[in-house]
């Protein structure tokens, strides 16, 4: 909190009388009262009025989740002061927000929602994968079974896919928040419950890798090990959190000839940056470690004993391509004159945009005059300089910012290369059975009986 605390410290300073805080990262409950006391302290009876404003954006699809939210948390003290600031702030997100998608709650509530939701979301996840682990020895299919669950109206189909469970930088953190925030109101019994869904994730990943040992007749010696996937989640290119860390961590203890990983989006030195905490007890980094980082899925599977995918990829999938509709909304979908190249640079005092809301007709926003510096629109990204550190630890890797990760690998040539009995583990569910078997493999998938 020192952070936080250093920052409240230098508004209080410099901020006209009235200034309006917002809290937008994910914080402890009460954090307002904190914000409040810091400005108190160092403004003596100069009002302040604090917001809290959680951001419910996710990786892969953050600009379609903040131009179409689903709802718009505005937390605030029963206070007249904090009554005219939630509506100020309010009147900033009306520009482009259905009225009805903006919640003003209480502060309190709007810091604790944050953190209930991502407990939830990761419950979810948790749950089907315990039921995922009780398919696998009854010949029951999880895909079937979470499909039927979804049907119910009561519980919906979202969250409940099985698979290596939650990465990121988010659920873990939040979890944990919350479990200390029960702990330290005397409240064991919730925290307990909530500590078991951190469980359930951990259990999820290791019962995955110790089956592919088990598998592989109970050693990795002189074998290779193909992983693709290191992203914590499609889409992205964050290597934080993620499962394969956790999976890769198990494999060697087995000792394996070799770890080949391939991912589209993350950069080798984002992988080895991750990879590093295993450094104090395997030798991974040094020249002959066991671990190599490639730009290519064919060199990471060839002569490989087990193929792992531990992403869900579109183009890891063998199944039917993507459609139209199922491409993520591009910033020229959002706004009204923008092109595929505008990005994310917006630039005040600039003509209006004109934001549509399909499938409604097509309207210009009234926009509130507290907020001037909405009349925006996007202006193309400048290019990047000759020594910029992004690119050159891309191409360093092999990889471009504009790689398609989108179509399919060719599946049929990978069954040439690999080693008989020609393994293959999807720990993401991605893959279809029957043409995967029809191509020569054995494939494992969490949840689903074996396939071969």
């Amino acid at each position: 909190m020192a952070a936080l605390e250093g920052a409240c410290r230098d508004i209080a300073m410099h901020a006209k009388a009235g200034c309006v805080l917002v809290e937008k990262s994910t914080v402890p409950c009460k954090t307002g009262q904190l914000i409040k006391d810091i400005m108190e302290a160092h403004r003596p009876g100069v009002v302040f009025p604090v917001l809290s404003n959680p951001e419910f954006l996710s990786e892969g699809t953050a600009i379609r989740d903040l131009m179409q939210p689903d709802r718009v948390v505005i937390g605030c003290e029963s206070t007249i002061s904090g009554h005219r600031a939630a509506a100020a702030l309010a009147n900033l997100y009306a520009a482009w927000v259905p009225r009805s998608r903006i919640a003003p709650i209480g502060i309190w509530s709007s810091e604790l929602c944050k953190l209930a939701a991502n407990a939830m979301l990761a419950q979810r996840i948790s749950s089907i994968n315990s039921i995922s682990a009780i398919c696998e020895r009854t010949d029951a299919d999880v895909g079937e079974i979470a499909k039927s669950i979804g049907l119910d109206p009561r519980i919906g189909p979202k969250f409940l896919k099985a698979g290596l469970g939650f990465g990121g930088s988010c659920f873990r953190k939040d979890i944990a928040s919350l479990t200390y925030l029960a702990e330290s109101l005397g409240l064991p019994e919730v925290a307990a419950y909530w500590q078991q869904v951190l469980t359930m994730n951990d259990f999820q990943r290791d019962r995955f890798a110790r089956h592919v040992i088990a598998t592989l007749n109970n050693s990795l010696r002189g074998k290779k090990v193909a992983i693709l996937g290191y992203a914590f989640k499609k889409n992205t290119g964050d290597a934080r959190e993620s499962p394969a860390l956790d999976v890769i961590r198990i494999l060697l203890e087995e000792g394996p000839k070799s770890i080949t990983i391939y991912d589209p989006l993350c950069s080798e030195a984002d992988i080895k940056r991750e990879l590093s905490v295993l450094e104090r007890d395997y030798a991974v980094s040094m020249p002959d470690g066991p671990i190599e980082v490639v730009s290519d899925p064919y060199t990471a599977c060839a002569n490989s004993n087990a193929v792992l995918i531990l992403t869900d990829w579109d183009m890891f999938k063998n199944g039917k391509p993507l459609t139209q509709s199922s491409k993520p909304v591009t910033i020229a979908e959002t706004y009204d004159g923008a092109t595929p190249t505008d990005v994310l640079h917006l630039t005040p005092r600039v003509e209006r945009a004109t934001i549509n809301k399909p499938p409604t007709p097509p309207r210009t926003p009234k926009l509130s005059p507290l907020a001037p510096e909405l009349n925006t629109r996007l202006l193309p990204e400048p290019p990047c300089p000759a020594d910029c550190i992004v690119c050159r630890s891309s191409s360093s890797a092999g990889m471009s910012v504009e790689t398609d990760t989108t179509t399919p690998i060719d599946w049929a040539h990978i069954s040439k290369t690999v080693r008989e009995p020609r393994w293959v583990f999807d720990g993401r569910g991605v893959l279809d059975a029957r043409a995967m078997v029809g191509m020569g493999f054995r494939l494992e998938t969490l949840g689903r009986a074996s396939m071969y």
